[in-house]
């Protein structure tokens, strides 16, 4: 029989002496077992031994300062060294993430059972960028607090918008609320605070977008300006896409092209339009340091304006003509010094300009089969009817060359 003996085996579980020669007297082994308990502290464990089938007189037994009863005289007492140490276990321990919402979880659990609830709380670093942690708190019980780990989220929820080669390391610090003196920290600043280190990768590149649209993404290329006979204005948008660490400033300006070998020379492809940089007339722009023109609300608008034409200048409306417009851009921010420059491809067409049209004329067509035209000369011809479109046909100032 034992006293106090929770978690203790025997082998064998008896032992016999026997009365013929000296078996009586010769000692008998017996292997004590304790298994590991994950519990922190040394154990003492008390063994009472008594005679197969009699009753142990429980006048000699007595208490020690534990108050573990056992029989004075035929005591056995068992020392259990401990060999488990407290400590939180945290898996993985360190992770990388990317700033744009990249997500790194780990999970935690303790090293031994505690003997009460342990609450975990993560406490993120001043300088914690956009990072958060879901859920706030977990709590680990004495029953499952070394075997079920509970798992904490980390998300990066928002870019700096800053383009950097470096990374932001983050080391997250735990409290642990607990009547346990073994898991209980109240201080970032004690040795057994459990940590975890999150690496943020930027996820930002220098650049700038052209666009007719102030939240596009993607640069504008091809694009065709209206001439009139009223003035016509085109707007676009100019927007940095990070943060610069120093002044970023845009040449904007035409890059005129050379006229096509099938317009007239009195058409000329340079000058056909002005530019105003937030409605006025500039061509240089300049975006400060360590403001943030990612917003729409910085961008800067770009203005390309067609004066009204006027036909007394000329006796026919120019066909379309090409011309460019050149964004340029320099900066002591090493990230944009080296951006090439963009350039929009423009063709500006005259709004009553009409295509040359070249059809055989059939001047033997039946009537009805038709339409009769008067040149300058007063000579009445007749060409199919559905050679040229009656929209064409219906304009006041167009003029057709027959020959």
């Amino acid at each position: 029989a034992a006293t106090s003996t929770s978690l203790l085996s025997f082998s064998p579980s008896t032992v016999t002496f026997k009365a013929t020669g000296t078996d009586w007297k010769t000692p008998k082994e017996v292997t004590v077992t304790y298994p590991r308990d994950y519990t922190v502290g040394e154990v003492t464990k008390y063994i009472n031994v008594k005679e197969l089938g009699t009753t142990v007189d429980t006048t000699g037994y007595g208490k020690n300062t534990n108050g573990d009863v056992f029989l004075r005289e035929e005591l056995v007492t068992v020392t259990v060294t401990d060999i488990d140490t407290a400590g939180f276990v945290l898996t993985p321990s360190a992770g990388t993430i990317s700033e744009d919402g990249g997500i790194f979880s780990y999970a935690v659990k303790l090293n031994t059972i505690p003997n009460s609830n342990v609450v975990v709380k993560p406490q993120l670093p001043n300088s914690k960028g956009s990072l958060t942690i879901t859920p706030s708190e977990i709590t680990l019980t004495p029953a499952t607090a070394r075997t079920n780990a509970e798992t904490f989220t980390v998300q990066s929820t928002q870019k700096d918008n800053i383009d950097v080669d470096e990374y932001d390391p983050y080391t997250i610090k735990h409290l642990a609320i607990t009547s346990d003196t073994d898991y209980s920290v109240t201080s970032l600043l004690s040795t057994k605070t459990p940590k975890a280190t999150v690496t943020v990768t930027d996820a930002d590149t220098a650049g700038f977008t052209f666009s007719k649209s102030v939240a596009a993404t993607e640069n504008v290329a091809v694009d065709t300006l209206k001439e009139s006979g009223v003035e016509n204005s085109y707007e676009y948008y100019l927007r940095l896409k990070t943060k610069p660490v120093a002044a970023v400033t845009f040449t904007v300006a035409e890059d005129c092209a050379e006229p096509d070998e099938d317009v007239s020379s009195s058409f000329n492809n340079c000058g056909v339009f002005s530019i105003k940089l937030n409605d006025v007339e500039a061509t240089e722009h300049t975006f400060v340091a360590d403001t943030d023109h990612v917003t729409t609300e910085t961008a800067l608008k770009v203005t390309l304006t067609i004066a009204a034409y006027n036909i007394g200048e000329t006796t026919s409306h120019p066909p379309p003509r090409n011309s460019n417009l050149k964004i340029s851009v320099k900066s002591g921010d090493a990230k944009y010094t080296p951006l090439p420059s963009h350039t929009l491809a423009l063709t500006i067409k005259n709004s009553k300009y009409v295509d040359e049209i070249q059809e055989t004329i059939d001047t033997q067509a039946a009537e009805n089969e038709v339409t009769e035209i008067k040149t300058e000369s007063g000579v009445e011809v007749k060409i199919p009817a559905k050679a040229i479109p009656k929209e064409i046909l219906d304009k006041s100032d167009v003029k057709i060359d027959i020959s």
